[in-house]
């Protein structure tokens, strides 16, 4: 898997994401993250060291936009941030986001995330993935 390809996958995931909420996420060429409208949503990041991959993205669901108003995001002058929040009307409860966003990470990776106590991390086989993430305390990743 080369890092362009993996970014443009989990680009995949958020925009999988958001046609669970009936939104429309695309790509903007010559720009990383997935857009909605022209405003960015969701800002991902990628690094590759000694054959690991380090990644995450910044997924505005309930993000405070006013904050975007005291710095250019991501160095982009010309355009905007929004969040689901402020496409949908209302506030989103993350425990609402997490279900779809990990459903669409199995998709798009053509993997099964199972549940793991943290403590059980360290004795993955080789082969097996690790994440934490914001959604679970840990998950472990079969192929």
């Amino acid at each position: 898997l080369d890092l362009h390809r993996y970014l443009r996958d989990l680009e995949e995931v958020i925009i999988l994401t958001l046609e669970e909420y009936g939104v429309t996420g695309s790509r903007i060429d010559g720009y990383t993250g997935v857009w909605v409208g022209g405003n960015k949503i969701c800002a991902i990041g990628v690094r590759s060291s000694r054959w690991v991959t380090m990644h995450g993205f910044a997924f505005n669901i309930n993000a405070d936009l006013s904050f975007f108003d005291r710095i250019i995001p991501c160095g982009i002058f010309e355009k905007g941030v929004t969040s689901l929040k402020e496409i949908l009307g209302r506030p989103v409860d993350l425990g609402e986001v997490t279900s779809p966003v990990l459903g669409a990470f199995e998709k798009v990776f053509g993997i099964k995330l199972q549940e793991t106590k943290p403590e059980l991390l360290p004795s993955l086989k080789p082969g097996e993935v690790a994440i934490r993430s914001p959604f679970s305390p840990a998950l472990g990743i079969s192929q």
